[in-house]
């Protein structure tokens, strides 16, 4: 591309899901992108482009057909600055005489059981045949789109997975944007981008297909890379930091929560996640959710009888569930000393998120986010892993000693771990920044090479 000419570049990924560690890297892109190329024309791909646009101000386009079935703001879960009101009774009694109504009518087809399985078979053919005809349609409008770009990145976070939707969820979406990507002479490039969990072997040959198309490829951490290239001879692409870490941090002022806890005690933020949760996790499990916040709740107890400041922070908003189980524990043991609300810190701005963290002394956190970006403000952060992701960050930035295994650690030994790192803050801290900056000196470098190749 002539240098003169002005840069259209497309920022892709499964993001819009209001995952603050996710938008964290869109927004690092989009910074590093106009510190690099002031005048680019920026775009992304994402999941809910309404969000996407709305949250980082450039147009936005989706990867994937959206339909009333998976699109966050048709089922009614982001609605913002609207007065909804909802007759839930009355629609609770509509929707029980229609699903009466339903269940007769199925009931009396089942009694005529090769009628009822012709129909079914029929039904189903015509669902999977619309379904073709839109996704020809949804392909059609793509390539439209991207002929546009000049450079399509997909960036950073957990893109090559396949626990939500098999190899026809995320593995199938990247193959078939880079196969488009090819066929407009799109640059392709994958950047920082972790992997796993990858359960079956199409998912793999999607995955390895997309690469191919591809000019770079870079891998968030050794076992994503590992995971990716398994037995190959050949090295698909290095390990380079999480993109998150490129994010400008110096905009972010200590915000102002929990200080009337304020005492002689250090500031404790504690992220929480929705892990094995009915709704949210891929293979929901009850017990282990439960052991997970009993576990919680007896070490912030012991935190609070130990007058810490302490205040739970989400950073998706499904995280704000768990709080709110772990805040209603909390109160039945009469550990609050003031309304729950106070204990709770949740924002779904990016901004904000950060400027609380930078507000904090320590963080202890469940989520790879809530953990990488305390991190990038220099916190000394506790980690509760649930994957190996976690645990290898934390590992890297010179703090083995610093984290725990969610399905197996004990509320003993996240105390001691708790009270090794308050004793030895300062020592980590000076670690920390150490990482961070070497961090960010490597993105830098990607940068320049993903933006200027062949330019």
């Amino acid at each position: 591309m002539d240098k003169k000419e002005k840069l259209r570049l497309g920022i892709f990924g499964h993001y819009g899901n209001r995952n603050l560690g996710d938008e964290a890297i869109i927004a690092a892109v989009i910074q590093s992108v106009r510190n690099y190329i002031q005048h680019a024309d920026i775009y992304c791909f994402s999941s809910h482009p309404d969000d996407s646009q709305l949250r980082h101000q450039v147009l936005s386009y989706p990867i994937y057909k959206l339909t009333r079935k998976n699109d966050i703001f048709d089922r009614g879960i982001v609605i913002e600055n609207k007065n909804v009101s909802i007759n839930k009774e009355k629609g609770s009694q509509n929707f029980s005489r229609q699903l009466s109504i339903t269940n007769k009518f199925k009931e009396s087809l089942r009694r005529l059981t090769p009628v009822f399985l012709l129909l079914k078979l029929f039904r189903n053919f015509i669902l999977l045949l619309i379904n073709f005809i839109k996704e020809l349609f949804f392909l059609r409008d793509s390539y439209n789109i991207l002929k546009k770009i000049d450079l399509l990145l997909i960036s950073g976070s957990n893109q090559f997975l396949d626990n939500w939707g098999g190899p026809f969820g995320f593995p199938y979406t990247l193959l078939k944007w880079s196969l488009l990507a090819k066929i407009t002479n799109t640059r392709l490039a994958f950047i920082s981008v972790g992997a796993g969990p990858i359960n079956f072997k199409l998912s793999l040959f999607f995955i390895r297909l997309a690469i191919s198309c591809s000019f770079y490829t870079s891998f968030r951490d050794e076992p994503s890379k590992k995971l990716v290239e398994g037995d190959k001879t050949r090295e698909i692409g290095p390990v380079m930091p999480d993109l998150a870490f490129s994010l400008y941090s110096n905009n972010f002022n200590g915000y102002p929560v929990g200080n009337k806890f304020s005492k002689d005690r250090p500031k404790i933020g504690i992220n929480l996640m929705p892990v094995y949760y009915e709704g949210y996790w891929p293979v929901p499990d009850e017990f282990k959710y439960k052991n997970y916040i009993n576990k919680i709740v007896e070490f912030s107890s012991n935190l609070l009888l130990e007058d810490y400041p302490v205040v739970f922070f989400t950073t998706q908003f499904m995280d704000k569930a768990v709080i709110d189980d772990l805040l209603e524990i909390l109160e039945t043991k009469n550990l609050l000393s003031e309304q729950k609300e106070d204990y709770m810190f949740y924002q779904d701005s990016l901004t904000e998120l950060m400027s609380f963290i930078s507000s904090r002394d320590i963080i202890v956190a469940t989520r790879f986010h809530g953990i990488l970006l305390s991190l990038l403000v220099e916190k000394p952060t506790l980690g509760i892993c649930y994957f190996i992701k976690s645990a290898d960050l934390l590992n890297k930035a010179g703090q083995n000693n610093y984290h725990v295994n969610l399905d197996n650690f004990t509320t003993k030994e996240l105390m001691d771990r708790f009270k090794l790192l308050e004793q030895n803050a300062t020592t980590e801290v000076s670690k920390i920044r150490k990482c961070v900056k070497t961090y960010q000196e490597q993105l830098n470098l990607q940068y320049q090479t993903v933006l200027f190749h062949n330019s």
